[in-house]
């Protein structure tokens, strides 16, 4: 015998409150994830000051940490090229994080250039050459003409060619021409990063 009840069913409708809930829902769990993604700046940030805090330790050094809102940016060697074409003031760290005067120095560079209002300083990376084991092989020789040839394309009269060997240095281009590079200087009492520095920096200044 068939029963006699029925069970009633409810069909679901989709009401414009439930899906403007849906929505919110949705792009508060976007924002989440994109917000808890580190930026690119927050990325070399904490490399730039985890090889600090690294080298502090291991050598009793305290060498000052970086905020994220510094001044340094990493280029490529390509990308460089194109930038020191241009007409600007283009600035550039030579070196690596595996050295100390860079580390040291990060610090009073950022400072200098915020005080000067330059927004980027370019970090360009010598890493490749220190890892390089045999300076003589005809791979090294030509990669490094090819680097040269292109930076010291148009220089200064009294600035020195760069040379991919000499690390870290201070470069400074403006409107396609090397017009600082501190590989110009021996250290010494006279010539050393303080004078790179501000020489370096103020540059813009003394041209006008």
């Amino acid at each position: 015998m068939a029963s006699k009840y029925k069970k009633n069913k409810v069909k679901f409708k989709w009401s414009k409150e439930l899906i403007i809930l849906l929505v919110v829902l949705v792009a508060i769990l976007i924002t989440t994830i994109v917000l808890n993604i580190p930026s690119a700046k927050a990325k070399s940030t904490k490399q730039f000051n985890d090889a600090i805090v690294e080298y502090n330790t291991a050598n009793s050094t305290s060498y000052t940490t970086l905020s994220e809102d510094n001044v340094f940016e990493k280029i490529s060697h390509e990308k460089l090229v194109k930038k020191i074409a241009g007409k600007d003031y283009v600035y550039v760290l030579y070196g690596s994080l595996n050295n100390a005067t860079i580390l040291e120095q990060l610090s009073s560079i950022n400072a200098k250039a915020k005080d000067e209002e330059i927004k980027t300083v370019y970090l360009y990376s010598s890493e490749w050459v220190e890892k390089t084991e045999d300076l003589e092989t005809e791979n090294f020789k030509t990669k490094k003409a090819g680097i040269e040839e292109d930076i010291n394309k148009s220089k200064g009269k009294d600035v020195d060619d760069f040379s991919v060997e000499s690390y870290p240095a201070i470069l400074v281009f403006h409107d396609g021409e090397m017009i600082f590079n501190s590989q110009t200087y021996d250290e010494s009492d006279e010539y050393n990063w303080s004078m790179y520095i501000q020489k370096a920096l103020l540059i813009s200044k003394e041209q006008k």
